[in-house]
Order: C-alpha cells, then sequence, then structure tokens
C-alpha cells in the first residue's frame, strides 16, 4: 500500500504541471491577453483547442487552433484573427500575442457571404491623405457629384478625428443582381406571369414599379445575356424589387424590410407614382427582418475592401482593409460593356465586380463627408451601423460606390469611389445584402 500512496502523490503533481504547461506556454511570468471567440451567426460552427477559457484570459504565446464546421453546402472563406495555410481552409490558428477576436466569414449555401465585423468599433491612426488613404477628388460640375479616394472609415493620429465604426454580421451576395433573376422576380409581382393577387404562391398585392430594367449595358447584342447585370433601374425601385424578392422567396411579407413610416404593417410596393416614391424616401427600415436589401455604404466598403493580410492594406486593430485605391474585379477584357457577373478575379471575401461592371447603389442619403449624419447613429462614441443623412424625395443624393464598364479614368475603378447621383442609368446596378 505503501507504494501505491507514492505513486499516487508523484503522479498528481507531475501530471498538474504538465497540463499547466501546456496551457500556459509561457511560465509563470508571462503576460495574459484576452481572447473572444465570436461565433457565425449562420452556415457553421467554431470550436477551439484547448477551449478558451470563460473569462477569455489565455497566456502569451499559447498556440490555439480553430476549426470551423460549416453546414452543408456552406464554406470558409477566411479567418479574422486567425491565419490558416491555404485559402478556404476550416482550420486557422492563433499564437496568443495581444488581445485579439478570432471568426470566421462564410460562404453560404444561397450565394451569399456571411460576414462578420469585429463585435467592438474599429478604426485606424492612418491619416486621411496619405498613400494608404488619398485625399478625395471632388468633381461637382455636372448632373451628379463624384468623389474617388474617399471612405467612410476615416482615421487620423489624432484619437479626436477618428471615426469609430461598428457594424452587426450581415449577408452580402457574391455577385451583382443579374437580370435574369430580376425578370423572374419582376414578371412575379407585376402579375405578368398570368398570376393573381391573393393566391397561393402568389404576391398578396401588385407591385408597381417605375422601371421594367435593361439586360446589362445595352440590352441588345451578341454579347449581351441574361447574366449581365440589371441597370436603368432607380433606387426607389430597387427598394421595392427587394421587398417583392422577399415576399417571393418567404411565400408572405413577414420579413420584408422597407415599411411605411406611420404604419409598419404596411409593406411599400410602389415606385411609380409621387406618393409611393415618397413613402420609400422616409421607408421605415425594420432590423428584425431578415429579408433582402441595399447594403449601406458602411457595409458596401467594408466587404469590398476587406483583406486577409497587410498586403496593400490599412490597419482598423484586429483586421486591415485594401487601400482606397484597390481596384476589384477584371477590367481589361471588357472595355465597352457590361459583363456577365461573377467575372474573376474575386476579393478576399470572395465577392466580383466590386468595383467593376456596373457601380453600385446603396441605401445611404449621400453626404459630402459622412461624418455630417453621425449624430443620428452614435451611441457611446461609436457610430453604429451607420445609414447616410435625412432621406430626401427623389433619391438623386443616394450614394453609388464602385466604378463602372463605361470608366477610364482607374481613379473612378476603384473601391473608394463613390457618387451621388440618382435616377437611372445603364452603369447603375445594385446588389443585396440581409441581415442573418
Amino acid at each position: 500500500m505503501g507504494r501505491i500512496r507514492n505513486f499516487k502523490l508523484f503522479f498528481v503533481p507531475v501530471f498538474f504541471a504538465l497540463n499547466m504547461s501546456f496551457l500556459s506556454c509561457g511560465g509563470e511570468d508571462s503576460l495574459v491577453y484576452k481572447v473572444t471567440l465570436t461565433q457565425p451567426t449562420v452556415g457553421g460552427t467554431i470550436s477551439a483547442n484547448p477551449p478558451i477559457p470563460d473569462n477569455g484570459e489565455v497566456r502569451e504565446g499559447t498556440v490555439i487552433t480553430f476549426t470551423v464546421k460549416p453546414d452543408a453546402g456552406c464554406e470558409t472563406v477566411n479567418w479574422m484573427g486567425a491565419k490558416s495555410s491555404k485559402e478556404n481552409s476550416n482550420i486557422g490558428t492563433l499564437t496568443v500575442s495581444k488581445d485579439v477576436e478570432v471568426s470566421a466569414n462564410i460562404s453560404l449555401n444561397n450565394g451569399f457571404v456571411l460576414v462578420t465585423p469585429p463585435r467592438e468599433a474599429f478604426t485606424t491612426s492612418e491619416e486621411l491623405g496619405s498613400e494608404k488613404n488619398p485625399v478625395a477628388k471632388i468633381d461637382d460640375t455636372g448632373p451628379y457629384v463624384w468623389t474617388s479616394y474617399k471612405g467612410v472609415f476615416y482615421g487620423g493620429s489624432d484619437p479626436a478625428d477618428r471615426r469609430k465604426v461598428k457594424l452587426s454580421p450581415y449577408a452580402i451576395a457574391k455577385t451583382e443582381v443579374t437580370y435574369k433573376l430580376w425578370k423572374e422576380v419582376y414578371d412575379w409581382a407585376t402579375l405578368a406571369n398570368g398570376g393573381v393577387a391573393g393566391e397561393e404562391g402568389q404576391p398578396e398585392e401588385k407591385y408597381i414599379f417605375g422601371h421594367p430594367g435593361r439586360m446589362g449595358s445595352s440590352h441588345t447584342g451578341a454579347n449581351m445575356t441574361e447574366f449581365h447585370p440589371v441597370t436603368v433601374v432607380s433606387w426607389h425601385t430597387m427598394l421595392i424589387w427587394c421587398n417583392a424578392y422577399t415576399e417571393k422567396t418567404f411565400g408572405g411579407t413577414q420579413e420584408c424590410i422597407y415599411r411605411d413610416e406611420n404604419n409598419h404593417d404596411i409593406v411599400l410596393r410602389d415606385s411609380q407614382t409621387v406618393e409611393g416614391r415618397t413613402a420609400l424616401a422616409y421607408a421605415f427600415i425594420d432590423v428584425g427582418k431578415k429579408g433582402f436589401r441595399l447594403p449601406t455604404e458602411a457595409e458596401w466598403e467594408y466587404a469590398a475592401r476587406y483583406s486577409e493580410s497587410s498586403e496593400n492594406a490599412v490597419n482598423y486593430g484586429n483586421i486591415w482593409l485594401k487601400y482606397l485605391t484597390y481596384v476589384c474585379g477584371e477590367v481589361s477584357p471588357f472595355e465597352g460593356m457590361t459583363h456577365e457577373v461573377g467575372a474573376p478575379p474575386a476579393n478576399s471575401l470572395g465577392l466580383f465586380d466590386m468595383s467593376v461592371n456596373v457601380t453600385e447603389k446603396c441605401f445611404d442619403s449621400y453626404d459630402l463627408d459622412v461624418r455630417d449624419s453621425d449624430y443620428l447613429y452614435e451611441e457611446d462614441g461609436m457610430v453604429v451601423n451607420p445609414r447616410g443623412g435625412i432621406p430626401n424625395y427623389w433619391g438623386y443624393w443616394h450614394t453609388n460606390r464602385g466604378g463602372n464598364w463605361s470608366e477610364t479614368d482607374i481613379a473612378l475603378l476603384s473601391v473608394g469611389c463613390r457618387a451621388a447621383a440618382g435616377g437611372d442609368s445603364n452603369a447603375y446596378g445594385f446588389r443585396l445584402v440581409y441581415w442573418p
């Protein structure tokens, strides 16, 4: 019995010491940092080995392996806060050296990518006017105003000048809306397919569109196909199409986003009449719904500039965003016309044509300086999910982002290009997002 007791006294302390050494990887004097694991809202789950303590405190030098278990048909795009040895890897590793948040961006099985921004507001000390964030070029002499190289995530050496932005997770489409998808929803919503409003599988009420849409840049011609982006659609019409697509997808209006300002039970369906456009200009945005919508300018720019490395990118704390001069998409083979959506290369999130093909409309009313409307969205020193300035009826001053097939100036083919232009054009299209 004595020998057995001696064995126990020897074995337990050694096991305990080895276990603690593995978790701390730095000894008693090593620093302790906080590691936060943010689970995706949809698309899969993430596990950590060794597990992260409830308080998040992990010693410096600890190596943690994170593994995504994607849902069926979903795929890991890249990691935030951890590194992977190859593209689309379900495994990311982290050697703890600072406070860090870890999450993953996931390609969903419906043509969208789940984007998980940092939990906390992010900003940068990089000055606007540097090589990384060049000074804006402004032209307000024509029928619209455009600025290039002027993003929404302002930084500065003085913390008081920095714009601290916080975004909720969202899903964004990999491609611009095609004419094919547009026409399918349009015909359903307008009952052009012979349906009867209110019957099963049909819209509860008919939608009234101000624009029928066009196939790509010219609608006709040997190179035009239904997989070119839809164009010649106004901002107002995009909003009701989003409601129609939501109703068609969900089999009812329960998830529609754009609703009457005074009666939130009313889903907006009219972009043709003065009354309909006015209601859309002041639409209530139901953030509790999961329907399709236009991206905010901040959502658009974050997705367009997101980078998994520091190459040609600006540091925003836990993340990197590409320079505002970055061009996302292939330019040279498609001069003078639109092309089918999804032409490589994609950006770091797997999104195509973010700054070429067609200029993409955002939901935001336009401010030359986006900070002018921050007071509408400020919470505890942060700007939370900004959606632009005070609404206006005509929609001429809603923000457009990125370049298009008609541009020859490389400055207008960058993710930093932003413009205020309204109405419709064969150079403008849109991309969908939704709250998962």
